[in-house]
């Protein structure tokens, strides 16, 4: 390459010449950059001029050159508008051919400044990105404590599956690690089969709260699925939303509230409220303050009550059997204790009197001292009083006739 086309080349440093008596022979880009001279009036000047006071000795420069071909300092020089500032200069001479004059030095100039600002603005930067960084992470770690913090399972993540989730959601999966989570979202809803809670059927992808989330809806869908590890049903409510930034969805969120053990505890309530509503024996409920709180439907038909009618339970007894109830079975129950005995209750309608076994105790919740319910069964007695009466009757009558024999 020319000379003229290597200076050419070169950038953000000055390159030129200087001859043997110590004038500046040549010029290009750089030396208008670093030094501020423009190439009509730098020509031809003594290269000195480039020098602050206590900058150097140019002359010997040139002159420790010409001796071992090259040469550098390091020092303060000066620009055109006379203001100094930190540069380097190497020196190579050259050979009479090369300088044109006799020989000469080809110079090399940078203006530390500059390499001292990028240095600093490099190590500026770096110390933004190392303190960026921390800060990521420590909002990440904030995040994740968050996270473990909900009761309920959080899914974050976007159309190629689950980001981030805390423990609670993978146990209510029964997933190990998130890598298992890290597929699109749909392929995540077929693999665990997420069924429509009522009606029961696999959903389709678009349906699902988290693709919904992602499409830029909100939504609320009461879901099961099957717990991979241990086959069981899990009953899930879940809610999802959009993470928007700068009005575009990137993501989504979801939050799971496992339902599970309230479903169950329903599905035992259920059960539980169909054996006593169909038991054959008379079932109620009554708060300590004597209000009927529940009857079944064996109970209503053996005393005659509407179901749209209410009575206090002391109505329940007949006349003449109040008093013991009122002083001896209420004191137990509010003791805490069972009390039994026989009793007669009231028909509502014919106002007879029915003979029935009566059992009663307390209902309490685990952490409750006073009892929360009265639970009362009666089992009716008329049948076995009306066989007691008959053969009371025949023994009479038998002892009678045992009698006119005699």
């Amino acid at each position: 390459m020319p000379l003229d086309a290597a200076l050419r080349a070169v950038r953000g440093h000055a390159l030129f010449m200087v001859d043997a008596a110590g004038r500046l022979a040549s010029w290009h880009e750089g030396v208008q950059r670093t030094f501020g001279w423009a190439e009509p009036e730098w020509i031809g000047q003594p290269w000195s001029m480039l020098f602050a006071a206590e900058g150097g000795d140019p002359a010997a420069l040139l002159a420790h050159a010409a001796t071992d071909g090259h040469a550098s300092h390091e020092g303060r020089l000066r620009r055109r508008d006379g203001s100094d500032f930190a540069g380097a200069i190497a020196l190579a001479h050259a050979g009479a051919a090369e300088a044109g004059t006799g020989g000469g030095c080809v110079v090399f100039a940078s203006d530390l400044t500059r390499v001292d600002d990028a240095d600093a603005q490099c190590r500026a930067l770096l110390a933004a990105e190392r303190e960026a960084r921390a800060e990521a992470e420590r909002r990440a770690a904030e995040l994740d404590a968050a996270l473990e913090s909900i009761p309920d399972a959080v899914y974050i993540g976007d159309e190629g599956g689950i980001t981030r989730c805390n423990a609670r959601a993978l146990e209510m999966l029964g997933v190990s690690s998130i890598d298992e989570l890290r597929r699109p979202i749909g392929e995540l809803g077929q693999r665990f089969r997420v069924r429509h809670l009522r009606q029961g059927r696999v959903l389709e992808p678009h349906e699902l709260p988290f693709v919904r989330a992602l499409a830029g809806e909100r939504s609320v869908l009461e879901t099961w699925t099957t717990h991979a590890s241990s086959g069981e049903p899990v009953y899930v409510r879940g809610a999802a939303a959009p993470i928007v930034i700068d009005g575009r969805t990137v993501g989504a969120v979801a939050v799971n509230s496992d339902l599970t053990h309230g479903r169950r505890l329903e599905d035992e309530h259920r059960r539980l409220s169909q054996i006593v509503e169909h038991s054959g024996e008379l079932i109620l409920l009554a708060t300590p303050s004597g209000e009927l709180a529940y009857l079944n439907r064996a109970g209503r038909e053996l005393i005659g009550l509407q179901a749209e009618e209410r009575v206090s339970l002391m109505e329940l007894f007949a006349i003449s059997d109040r008093p013991r109830i009122e002083y001896e079975a209420i004191p137990a129950l509010r003791r805490g204790e069972r009390w039994s005995g026989e009793v007669e209750l009231r028909h509502q309608q014919s106002t007879e009197a029915i003979p029935v076994l009566w059992s009663a105790f307390p209902v309490r919740d685990d952490d409750a001292e006073r009892p929360l319910m009265w639970a009362c069964i009666g089992h009716d007695l008329t049948r076995i009083k009306r066989i007691e009466s008959a053969l009371s009757e025949r023994d009479q009558q038998f002892k009678a006739l045992l009698h006119g024999v005699r």
